[in-house]
C-alpha cells in the first residue's frame, strides 16, 4: 500500500492523499477523479532535470506538448496503480478480513475485528477448514480473549514482533478453539507468485525493449552456439 500511495503522492492533491489511511481507503480511491488531482505533477527528478537543461531549451518544445508529457505521465501512474492494486492480495475477502488478528486493531475496533472474524470463518467454512458447528464457539471465545486481554498489551503490540508468537502465548490455553482458527489464518502459504510474476515481467522487458542492435547481436550469438 506504501507503494501505490507514493506514486499517488505524485499527481493527486497531499491532502487526498494523507486521507488514505486504510487499506480500504486506497483500493476504493477513483484514480480518475480530476478534482483530486494536483495542478502540477511531480515527473521526478531525472525527468526534471532535463526539462530543465539547455538542450531540452533549445528544442522550442510548445506548450501543447508539455501538456502531452504531463498527461501521459498521469496516464502511465494511473496505470500503474491499478496494476498495483489488481495484483495486491487486500482486494480477497480472507485477505482482508485477516485484519482481525491485529492485536491494535481488536483493542481500537472491537466489533469490527468481530465482523471480520465471521467473514474468515465463512470462508474457512466454506473451504472446509472449519466445521460449522464450531463457528459460534470460536465466536464466543475470540470475543471473550479481545475483552479480558488487557487492552494496554493489544495497544502496544509492535509490529517488529511476532504476531503469532503473541496470540499463542494468550490464546492457545484459554481459548483453543479461536486459536485454532487464527493459528489456520496466519499459516496461510503467499505462495510464489510474486517472485514468479517478478521474472516473467523482467523477461518481458529484457524481450520487448531491446534495440535493433541488440536484436542482430542476439541472433548473431545464437547462429554461433550452433
Amino acid at each position: 500500500m506504501k507503494l501505490v500511495k507514493d506514486l499517488l503522492a505524485r499527481f493527486v492533491q497531499r491532502d487526498v492523499v494523507e486521507s488514505l489511511v486504510t487499506c480500504s481507503d486506497v483500493i476504493g480511491f477513483d484514480t480518475n477523479d480530476i478534482g483530486k488531482h494536483c495542478p502540477a505533477i511531480e515527473l521526478g527528478f531525472s525527468a526534471d532535470k532535463i526539462i530543465r537543461s539547455d538542450n531540452f531549451k533549445k528544442k522550442k518544445v510548445s506548450d501543447r506538448d508539455m501538456l502531452g508529457i504531463i498527461t501521459d505521465a498521469i496516464s502511465v501512474q494511473k496505470a500503474m496503480c491499478k496494476k498495483l492494486l489488481q495484483k495486491t492480495p487486500i482486494t480477497y475477502p480472507v485477505a482482508s478480513a485477516l485484519s482481525c488478528l491485529d492485536p491494535r486493531n481488536m483493542a481500537g475496533s472491537p466489533e469490527q475485528c468481530k465482523t471480520m472474524m465471521r467473514r474468515l470463518l465463512s470462508a474457512c467454512v466454506e473451504g472446509g477448514f472449519v466445521v460449522e458447528a464450531d463457528c459460534d464457539e470460536v465466536m464466543q471465545q475470540f470475543d471473550d480473549f479481545i475483552h479480558t486481554c488487557a487492552k494496554g498489551e493489544l495497544e502496544n503490540f509492535c509490529v517488529d514482533d511476532r504476531l503469532d508468537t503473541f496470540l499463542c502465548s494468550r490464546m492457545a490455553a484459554n481459548y483453543p478453539k479461536a486459536w485454532s482458527v487464527c493459528e489456520l489464518a496466519l499459516l496461510l502459504s503467499h505462495g510464489q507468485a510474486s517472485i514468479e510474476r517478478g521474472f516473467s515481467v523482467n523477461k518481458e522487458l529484457v524481450v520487448e525493449n531491446q534495440s535493433e542492435q541488440t536484436l542482430v547481436a542476439r541472433s548473431t550469438s545464437s547462429m554461433l552456439m550452433v
